[in-house]
């Protein structure tokens, strides 16, 4: 078994953030569930190589605390005719942000062909300007003046910018960039938020593999949106067979089950984009019982639970289908797919992370992803919006994240929580 650690390190404002928000949510990027850029664990051999004997785990009492810390509004929404500049100011301290005394209202967008335009609205975290579209009819660069008419940014503007909300922060203040003002606040803060947004894997409904042969069952997974490929190195840990049975069951041929936890050779016979199956032999196709755990090619649960497998209670076709993270059983992908399968709704399963310090996190599902990071939302909700390019329309998720870097524990981090 294997973990993926990321260091990362956060200023004053995110320190406050993390323990204070009442949602988070870890979210890896393209991540093939292998196991680059690891630190080993110890392997778990059972004493019985037939049932598998694995070290307790303490189950955290999940604990919600309201936010306290107050983050910027958001913008007005611009029409097709305007745009929305927000300047997002780096020095507003941990103080000012529950002061409700606005301090930008003075501030001005300029251009020398026209009137400075007064700030729209402002707060503390800086001035707002919704801007219509005539004003790109006498000017292609915008400037931010404060309160005394000190330039403090320019930035060009254009037809393309209508219809968008932009922010400027007062770190980079020479480049506008398309989000939100919450966005803009943790850039200015040193928490770049470009590339965050998390686009959902489209939705699409699983075909049948090939029902079992005579004499045998099937054990399928159903992974909808290929979170746990590759399935070719999963494999099975199968215990009670007619010639070693287990509390009663003894409904699998022996010579299906591996011969200890260590053995990784049952693997899948067949899978498709939607997940693995296993086809397996079996004394009788009516009755019987016989036990199975599924794991990845790092021998970790794919399904916590150990599953006893009722052959009487299979249907026609033989054949029982898990969704990773989850024991319950179906009949078929389809039926998974209609009871348990994606929606448009955003849902977290089988995180695992561990707070190993305040700088450092392990995650064993983060390995070999493009990018690992924390959204976070101080309501526990997540804004889902569908975005086109070109004739393509994804769905996308957007909220402030925490990108984390790779690393791996040193030697008075494994001493202080010792992998197991």
């Amino acid at each position: 078994m294997t973990i993926t650690t990321k260091k990362f390190k956060y200023s004053a404002l995110a320190k406050i953030i993390i323990p204070l928000c009442s949602a988070a949510l870890i979210v890896g990027c393209n991540d093939d569930n292998s196991s680059a850029s690891t630190t080993p664990l110890n392997p778990v051999s059972p004493i019985n190589p037939v049932a598998p004997v694995e070290p307790s785990v303490s189950q955290p009492t999940p604990v919600e605390l309201p936010a306290t810390i107050k983050l910027p509004d958001e913008a007005p929404s611009p029409s097709a005719e305007q745009f929305v500049v927000s300047y997002m100011a780096k020095s507003t301290s941990i103080a000012v942000f529950k002061s409700s005394t606005p301090k930008y209202s003075n501030w001005t967008l300029n251009c020398d062909s026209i009137d400075s335009i007064s700030a729209t609205s402002s707060d503390e975290f800086g001035p707002i300007w919704v801007v219509n579209k005539d004003v790109l009819d006498s000017c292609s660069t915008l400037e931010i003046r404060d309160e005394s008419q000190s330039a403090q940014s320019a930035f060009s503007v254009s037809q393309a910018d209508l219809g968008k909300a932009f922010y400027v922060a007062e770190s980079d203040a020479a480049k506008k960039v398309e989000g939100s003002r919450q966005d803009g606040l943790l850039t200015a803060k040193g928490l770049p938020q470009t590339g965050t947004d998390v686009i959902m894997p489209e939705v699409v409904k699983p075909g049948e593999l090939p029902a079992p042969p005579e004499g045998m069952v099937a054990l399928q997974l159903y992974d909808a949106m290929g979170d746990y490929t590759p399935y070719e190195t999963m494999n099975l840990h199968l215990w009670g067979t007619d010639k070693n049975p287990d509390s009663g069951c003894s409904g699998l041929s022996d010579s299906a089950a591996n011969s200890d936890w260590d053995d990784t050779s049952v693997q899948p016979a067949d899978s498709d984009k939607f997940g693995p199956v296993w086809y397996l032999p079996v004394p009788d196709t009516k009755s019987g019982c016989f036990k199975v755990i599924f794991r990845n090619a790092n021998n970790d649960k794919l399904i916590s639970s150990d599953i006893k497998i009722d052959i009487s209670k299979m249907g026609k076709n033989r054949t029982l289908t898990f969704i990773p993270g989850s024991s319950t059983e179906y009949d078929t992908r389809e039926n998974a797919f209609e009871l348990a399968g994606p929606s448009s709704n955003l849902s977290v399963d089988t995180l695992g992370a561990v707070m190993v310090d305040e700088n450092t996190l392990a995650w064993k599902g983060g390995a070999n992803a493009d990018m690992i990071q924390i959204m976070f939302s101080h309501d526990g909700k997540y804004k889902v919006q569908e975005k086109t390019e070109g004739n393509d329309t994804k769905k996308v998720v957007t909220g402030s994240s925490i990108v984390l870097q790779s690393t791996t524990l040193n030697p008075d981090q494994i001493a202080k929580y010792p992998p197991t």
